[in-house]
């Protein structure tokens, strides 16, 4: 099935919500936390941090800034001029970590709200942040879709600035998550036989919504936003920037 297809299609919103609750629990927020000074330090988060900075000192006043996904806050340091920051996430865990973020000392943002929430699902106020990004989200382990793109849009103020990062499919970093075993291709077969309850499950387990440069470009073409760049990262992943008019 085509990707672009796949992510316009269905998903259980209170399963993948779960599973993801169940993945970034106390544990993986505990070693997530511990393992942040080394991570921000890899090529790819360097990458993030001085695209982050020069985003947000591109403004002339303090500006709004959201981070969807935000995690246990690994780039809330990197931000500059910041009159409210909201960091919001599915995982309550990972927000408690966020609570007290890496390099807590260099922050430049007057107030922090940290809201538990699933981005699609929220209720955020439109036409309000000045800067939206999103690190380590889309692609994996969450769908990027045109409708959250236009969310994006909605959510942005005049002149607002957008950055987030896609799981990129063609790298080959990603192949052992592609790959199914004779099991789970026997499994598949039958899948559609089986009750919904246990197909719903099955299908949020093993779903991945790992996508391609140009697929995220078609994406953006069907989307509100006029001005985008999306470029390949260091590291498996894809950068996508956008502003809104």
């Amino acid at each position: 099935m085509d990707a672009i297809n796949l992510f316009n299609g269905h998903i259980n919103q209170k399963q993948f919500n779960r599973k993801i609750q169940e993945d970034y629990n106390d544990q993986t927020a505990k070693t997530y936390r511990q393992n942040d000074e080394r991570d921000i330090c890899t090529p790819a988060s360097l990458q993030v941090i001085s695209r982050l900075q020069s985003l947000s000192a591109q403004f002339s006043h303090k500006i709004n800034a959201l981070d969807v996904g935000c995690g246990t806050g690994r780039f809330f340091h990197a931000l500059k001029n910041i009159r409210e920051l909201t960091g919001l996430d599915i995982s309550s865990s990972m927000l408690n970590a966020a609570r007290q973020p890496i390099h807590a000392e260099k922050l430049d943002i007057e107030m922090i709200r940290l809201i538990w929430a699933n981005y699609s699902a929220s209720n955020l106020t439109q036409n309000h942040f000045d800067l939206i990004y999103s690190i380590g989200v889309y692609g994996h382990p969450a769908p990027i879709t045109v409708e959250v793109i236009n969310q994006f849009h909605q959510n942005l103020a005049a002149g607002g600035k957008l950055m987030f990062t896609i799981a990129n499919r063609d790298d080959e970093k990603y192949n052992p998550l592609l790959y199914k075993s004779p099991k789970r291709k026997m499994i598949e077969a039958i899948q559609p036989m089986l009750p919904k309850s246990v197909n719903d499950y099955l299908t949020n387990r093993w779903q991945n919504y790992f996508i391609s440069q140009d697929q995220v470009l078609t994406l953006f073409q069907e989307s509100q936003f006029k001005n985008y760049h999306v470029w390949p990262m260091i590291n498996r992943f894809i950068c996508c920037e956008a502003s809104k008019a």
